[in-house]
């Protein structure tokens, strides 16, 4: 019988700078695709570092150390924090093994904490470290690798070099490689906080696009596609550099239709596992609502819900890596708390398993479960202790798309160390390889002006003021782009200039810019509204220079998509309707439709606050009396999202159909808005 460990699964790697690390306790992207793709993802990726310190070794300054002493200190170093645990260091001759590194900003002095202790008294620049490459990605033997530099900035020569050599490696191992242009920053011309960076972030983008085409790479354009599906750029957290855990959905998006593409998300085998939170009902409410996905190591965050860098060492990386934990036995694992543990184990889809067993390795596991499709009930299996653990057969039947689901209990204190299931079949393992097929770039357009559209008014551009022609609504109105002269302006809180006074209304909205014109102290620019408080002041995304009365300026108001002209969209409160009638005609039995969605909620700003699906969008199909022909259709909708989020599906026509009802409602809590509404018959 073959094995199927977590070892067997196909391994994505993740690395870059902090925009993929994660930072302010946001949960980084990687993390986020590892919850819905069947691989192994693995997240190296080094805050404050850039290309250099993974293709070249780090040198500079000097250091010094003690014989005895486990800590390096580097005085007037430029590698920063590009070291990462588990590279090595050679030292006059003499190799040894980070554990964690030091930074102290804004000097340029730094500690490497080793694992051995200094075997001589050191001191000097006789010093090299060697470049991530190894640690941070060959050693992982990757399949697919995704590379993001905010760091590089415009992409000097010097980096552009460092992307081809990385691109030349990764083929040479045969991974696969995924170019990513940056999350762009929150600078002053969005009205944001952070200093610059957005002309060098914008080169960026160009540079790796055309790296992309030149070196037929897939490529996800995460710079502009933010730019377009969040212009106010809300999904940058407090510093504007960093995006929070919402604020990464659309890269998500992108790298997912890239996996998609390549075959990754079809990938077989693979192990996923989940803590349980509660009592286990039926699986998919079970995952959904009542567990919490096995976490990958998170850069930077040894405690994965503390923002704190110190102690990011090897012990944290193994510790925070739930699916390593289980890959082998080794007196390690991960609790199976008061709930148990979920595990979902696929085979690939040309198996025909005559048997399987499951082989557990852990302590105080007590019980095992299979769930059974087709009665939708968790079944006690019959399980053997072994000296380490215990073992179960699985029956045949409990597979679902050729992938058994399995609850694991045990008493207090119990821990899965290992786990694996052998499989008794005539499949001969082979290495995953990527779907035959010309990489390309991520493109992601709104379709409502193509000719055949059945909506009118899809962009919501039709109409005067909250009316929206073509739509009935009920709590519910457009939402238009506007400006509005303001005076009386004044910046009069010398303890935090980022307390904007108004002399009254009107009152701008949180995401509105407000312009600032004519000061005499250069205040003038654009300041985003983060907040409103109830004595008049708004609280800015962005400082002012300095205090000043009396200024002029306007409210410049614009919710839309960015690949909807026109700007407008319709808003919808909790519990409110939308909706338009459609003549169909005889073009076909299929009715797609698409519309880009977003959750306005601006009292929900928390780095890890995500909306869910807050959007229900149904069509009735009608005959020719106005009769409805059987249940609504409800369209599938991914969870919607801060940012416009495109959601799409596909209905089939009733044959007697004449027309249907297009009805979208907002759950809430917050306002739904949508724009860019298409229906299409094929």
């Amino acid at each position: 019988m073959r094995r199927i460990t977590v070892d067997s699964m196909v391994t994505v790697v993740f690395t870059g700078d902090s925009q993929t690390t994660g930072r302010n306790l946001a949960i980084d992207y990687p993390q986020l695709l590892s919850r819905v793709l069947p691989v192994r993802v693995i997240n190296t990726a080094v805050g404050g570092s850039n290309s250099n310190a993974l293709v070249k070794p780090m040198t500079g300054g000097s250091i010094r150390g003690r014989r005895g002493e486990s800590v390096l200190y580097g005085t007037s170093v430029s590698w920063g924090m590009g070291p990462y645990p588990g590279m090595r260091v050679t030292i006059q001759g003499e190799v040894y093994t980070i554990n964690a590194v030091a930074e102290h900003p804004p000097t340029r002095n730094a500690e490497l904490h080793l694992v051995e202790p200094l075997r001589a008294d050191v001191e000097g620049a006789d010093y090299s470290i060697e470049p991530g490459w190894a640690v941070r990605v060959a050693d992982h033997r990757p399949r697919v690798v995704c590379l993001m530099y905010v760091n590089d900035g415009a992409m000097a020569p010097e980096h552009q070099a460092n992307w081809r050599e990385m691109i030349a490696r990764l083929r040479a191992m045969g991974a696969v490689p995924v170019l990513m242009s940056p999350f762009p920053p929150d600078d002053a011309s969005h009205g944001g906080s952070h200093p610059s960076y957005h002309d060098r972030s914008a080169e960026n983008a160009r540079v790796v696009r055309e790296l992309a085409v030149a070196e037929k790479a897939w490529f996800v354009d995460v710079f502009n596609l933010t730019l377009a599906l969040d212009p106010p750029l809300r999904c940058q957290v407090g510093d504007g550099i960093h995006p929070d855990t919402d604020g990464q959905t659309l890269a998500i998006d992108g790298l997912l239709w890239a996996f998609h593409q390549m075959g990754l998300t079809r990938a077989r085998p693979f192990i996923k596992g989940w803590v349980l939170t509660d009592e286990p009902g039926a699986i998919d409410t079970t995952l959904a609502d009542g567990a919490r996905p096995f976490r990958t190591s998170q850069p930077d965050h040894p405690e994965p819900d503390r923002q704190d860098e110190k102690g990011f060492t090897l012990d944290a990386i193994r510790r925070n890596d739930e699916l390593g934990l289980i890959a082998a036995a080794d007196g390690a694992g991960v609790g199976l708390g008061a709930h148990g543990i979920v595990l979902s184990i696929g085979l690939e889809h040309a198996s025909r398993p005559r048997q399987m067993r499951l082989e557990l390795t852990g302590t105080g596991l007590s019980a095992a479960r299979s769930w059974q499709p087709a009665t939708a009930t968790w079944a006690a299996l019959a399980t053997a202790a072994t000296p380490d653990g215990l073992t179960a057969d699985l029956p045949l039947d409990c597979l679902d798309d050729n992938t058994a689901a399995v609850l694991i209990t045990g008493g207090d204190g119990a821990s899965l160390d290992a786990a694996a299931l052998a499989v008794d079949d005539d499949i001969t393992p082979a290495p995953w390889q990527p779907a035959a097929v010309t990489p390309g770039a991520y493109v992601l357009e709104s379709d409502h002006a193509q000719p055949g559209n059945l909506v009118s008014n899809p962009d919501v551009t039709a109409g005067a003021g909250a009316d929206a022609t073509g739509w009935r609504r009920r709590d519910a109105r457009a939402n238009r782009p506007s400006r509005v002269a303001l005076t009386g302006l004044a910046f009069d809180d010398e303890k935090d200039l980022r307390w904007l006074r108004l002399a009254g209304p009107p009152a701008p909205r949180p995401l509105d810019l407000i312009a600032i014109r004519g000061s005499q102290a250069g205040n003038d620019g654009l300041y985003r509204v983060h907040s409103l408080l109830d004595d008049g002041r708004v609280r800015l995304r962005r400082r002012a220079q300095a205090l000043e009365s009396g200024l002029a300026g306007e409210i410049i108001h614009d919710d839309g998509c960015g690949l909807v002209p026109g700007g407008c969209c319709l808003e919808i409160d909790p519990g409110g309707l939308a909706e338009t009638t459609l003549t169909l005609t005889d073009a076909g039995s299929a009715l797609d439709l698409a519309l880009f969605t977003r959750v306005y909620d601006p009292s929900r700003l928390g780095t890890r606050d995500l909306p869910g699906q807050q959007s229900d969008v149904t069509v009735t199909f009608l005959d020719a009396d106005g009769a409805a022909l059987g249940e609504p259709w409800r369209l599938p909708t991914r969870a919607d999202s801060f940012q416009w989020r495109r959601q799409h599906g596909t209905a089939t026509v009733p044959a007697r159909a004449r027309q249907a009802l297009l009805a979208i409602t907002a759950r809430g809590p917050g306002r739904l808005q949508i724009t860019g509404v298409s229906a299409r018959q094929r």
